[in-house]
C-alpha cells in the first residue's frame, strides 16, 4: 500500500526531468484504524510497567469487524477448533443472513470468544480457514505432564 504515492512522485519528477521522490510517507486511516488513536512502543511499555497496557489493547476481532459472525455451539466449536468442517444448521449454531458471496466470516464459541475465520464451502458447510483458540477453556488443556 502506499505505491502509487510513490510512483506518482517518481512520474512527476520524471516529467519535470528533475526526478522526484518522497522523504516521507504516514498512513492516517487504515480502515477503521486513526493515526490520532495509535499509541508509541513507549507509550505502551509505559502503560505495561504501570499494569495498565491491557486497556490499550485492542480486541482482535476488532480488525475483523466488517466480516458477518456465526455463533457456534459446543459441538461445532469443538469440531472447528480441530479443523473440522462444520454444517451451520448444527444446534446452537447461529448466523446472520450472509450476504451472497460472503468468501469470510468470524466464528465465535458459546462463550463469545473469537475462534476462527470461517470459508464457506458446499452448501450449507463452512471450513475452517483459519483458527485462533482451541474451543475449551484454558484450564480444560492438558498440562506438560498429563501429555
Amino acid at each position: 500500500k502506499g505505491t502509487y504515492i510513490r510512483s506518482l512522485a517518481h512520474e512527476i519528477g520524471a516529467r519535470l526531468g528533475c526526478g522526484g521522490h518522497l522523504t516521507s510517507l504516514t498512513r492516517t486511516v487504515c480502515g477503521q484504524f486513526r493515526l490520532e488513536e495509535a499509541v508509541t512502543l513507549e507509550q505502551l511499555a509505559e502503560a505495561f510497567a504501570r499494569g495498565e497496557g491491557e486497556s490499550l489493547i485492542l480486541p482482535m476481532d476488532m480488525a475483523l469487524s466488517h466480516l458477518p459472525a456465526i455463533r457456534l455451539g459446543q459441538a461445532a466449536a469443538n469440531d472447528v477448533a480441530n479443523g473440522r468442517r462444520i454444517d451451520l444448521s448444527q444446534p446452537g449454531t447461529t448466523q446472520p443472513a450472509l450476504p451472497p458471496g460472503t468468501r469470510l466470516a468470524r466464528a465465535y464459541d458459546p462463550q463469545g470468544r473469537l475462534l476462527a475465520l470461517m470459508q464457506p464451502e458446499d452448501e450449507g458447510y463452512w471450513r475452517p480457514h483459519k483458527v485462533f483458540r482451541a474451543a475449551r477453556p484454558e484450564a480444560d488443556h492438558p498440562t506438560e505432564s498429563e501429555l
